[in-house]
């Protein structure tokens, strides 16, 4: 039975170094079933590292990684994805020549697969269904090659969504998009924590982030520095420990809307 506001993932002492850099220190950051989180910081700050050591294809140096109370084994992809993370990234590990219904596909058993051969009616059929429910308008037998970046971004998006992940990673899953596709993935994000399920969401864009977002966690000096609650739970925001109106300019993003934003939930 899904229990909305339980820890689902929790990260303990998970470091990172490369050589004398050290590129994550997390102390220790609880995600909870049905929220979406957002993580910011400048380049630099972390959140690659912390992304890839929750989907596995970064190994930390310290720490553990937890998921609904179970440790998982950290630096394994198969261990994150049967744990059920799932992480759509900035890249897209999408093969051209094949189809959209095989690439939503790649790594998992088709339906209707039997004794190793695959029943292509059967694997179009199905993504067909996803993609729909999805309300994406893309036929599962195009080639993939003929689609666009923002196509193929949400094809990437689907293939995570198949899955039906604990845990869904969004690594600036909109920074390809128009504003309608943008619009579909905000509400995939809000879809997806409504059924028990858990987003961290990456952006730079503050209005989405603002937007969409219980919390936002802010990566800072490769440390997680402030956590504002966001706008769909309105409480209170806490730095530890600097303040909002202390962050630096050379961020990304712009932080004065949110900055004021903070000021105006303490009040």
């Amino acid at each position: 039975m899904t229990v909305v506001g339980e820890v689902a993932v929790h990260l303990r002492g998970v470091q990172k170094i490369y050589g004398p850099v050290r590129v994550l220190n997390i102390d220790e950051l609880a995600l909870h079933r049905g929220e979406i989180v957002a993580l910011v910081g400048e380049n630099g700050a972390g959140k690659s590292t912390m992304m890839g050591s929750l989907a596995g294809t970064v190994k930390p140096d310290a720490g553990s990684i937890t998921v609904l109370g179970e440790q998982i084994e950290v630096g394994n992809p198969s261990a994150s994805a049967a744990a059920g993370i799932a992480m759509v990234s900035q890249e897209f590990p999408l093969v051209g020549h094949l189809s959209v219904g095989e690439n939503l596909y790649l790594g998992s058993r088709p339906p209707g697969t039997r004794a190793g051969l695959m029943n292509f009616r059967e694997l179009h059929r199905g993504a067909q269904d996803l993609l729909d429910e999805l309300g994406i308008e893309i036929n599962s037998r195009d080639r993939l090659s003929s689609l666009s970046v923002a196509q193929r971004q949400l094809v990437e998006i689907a293939k995570a969504w198949l899955r039906r992940p604990l845990l869904l990673i969004l690594d600036e899953p909109t920074s390809a998009l128009g504003q309608v596709e943008a619009a579909l993935v905000l509400d995939l994000a809000r879809k997806h924590a409504k059924s028990g399920g858990t987003v961290l969401f990456i952006g730079h864009r503050l209005d989405e982030v603002l937007d969409v977002c219980d919390r936002i966690v802010v990566l800072r000096n490769v440390r997680r520095s402030t956590i504002c609650r966001g706008p769909r739970r309105r409480s209170r925001c806490w730095s530890r420990p600097w303040s909002a109106r202390s962050w630096p300019a050379r961020m990304m993003f712009p932080l004065a809307p949110l900055a004021r934003w903070c000021s105006r939930s303490r009040s």
